[in-house]
């Protein structure tokens, strides 16, 4: 698991809910045509394919044994939170500067791993 996949778990997130919306927007006319459905449908596969990329990723981050980095990891990543928010959310000394640094060594000892 790399900072790069985590990015493209958050941008999967945020990219969905986006086109969610689309979708919503098309079916919302009166009457839906042919192209409108094709549409929806391309854009239904889409989804589909990405969530499961992201899924990939998250069954990833499920693997992580330290709770603090798990959690702080999916709130961010996952959810879409501020690391501000993070430190609230795991109701500890953590302040956002402390939780986001902890991520990023325990990726970085991630990469070292696995190159060794």
């Amino acid at each position: 698991m790399t900072v790069e996949q985590l990015k493209r778990a958050r941008y999967i997130a945020n990219y969905v809910i986006q086109v969610q919306d689309y979708i919503k927007k098309i079916e919302s006319t009166k009457r839906l045509t042919q192209k409108d459905r094709r549409r929806i449908s391309k854009y239904q596969m889409q989804i589909n394919k990405l969530l499961e990329e992201q899924s990939t990723i998250f069954d990833e981050v499920n693997k992580i044994n330290n709770c603090r980095i798990k959690m702080a990891i999916i709130m961010f990543y996952f959810r879409g939170r501020t690391w501000d928010s993070v430190a609230a959310f795991l109701n500890s000394d953590d302040t956002a500067d402390s939780i986001r640094m902890a991520v990023k060594r325990y990726l970085n000892q991630l990469k070292g791993d696995e190159s060794a």
